[in-house]
């Protein structure tokens, strides 16, 4: 399903994709080590709940369930231009990242199991740089990526195109924050 929101800036509207797509989980691509690894040179590595090496598996969270629903926001850079590339991509994310926390802990209201894109943003700092057990666990959000999910091929798979990231001087033409549900 593909739907266009609406998002008010303080500066003017943007219009924003949200995808969602229903998959197997079982055919999810899982490589925690991989991403362990990856996430490894992270400020929230090892710093948060939410982030290895706390995070679980996917396999240990998906265990007894099959399906899964896929959900992604997708905007263009393109709103942000009086920015610089790396301002714009963090506004995006800024945007994108709230709304999929917030339709993610709406979904976990109603009882669904969910799983986020990238570090946990409910407390500040995390308790886990103080280990002390998490003080909002009814808003933690462990993030796909943490638990080894290999994101771009789950984004691929359910919606046909690829994530961008800026690399080597290359500026994406979109950013998305990509989640899920598990059922």
């Amino acid at each position: 399903m593909q739907t266009t929101l609406t998002h008010k800036t303080s500066s003017r509207e943007v219009e924003i994709e949200y995808l969602t797509s229903e998959i197997n989980r079982k055919i999810i691509l899982v490589q925690k080590e991989k991403f362990n690894k990856l996430c490894s040179s992270c400020r929230c590595f090892n710093n948060k709940y939410s982030c290895p090496p706390y995070s679980p598996s996917f396999h240990t969270v998906a265990n007894n369930r099959n399906g899964m629903q896929v959900i992604c926001f997708k905007m263009p850079l393109s709103y942000f231009t009086h920015l610089s590339p790396y301002h714009a991509q963090r506004a995006a994310n800024a945007i994108l990242k709230g709304l999929l926390d917030r339709k993610l802990l709406e979904l976990r209201s109603e009882g669904a199991f969910v799983i986020g894109s990238g570090s946990c943003k409910a407390c500040k700092p995390c308790c886990a740089t103080l280990k002390l057990p998490c003080k909002r666990p009814d808003r933690k959000i462990t993030s796909l990526e943490s638990m080894g999910v290999n994101v771009q091929k789950a984004v691929h798979d359910c919606f046909g195109f690829d994530l961008q990231w800026r690399s080597n001087g290359n500026i994406p033409q979109y950013i998305c924050a990509v989640g899920a549900v598990l059922f």
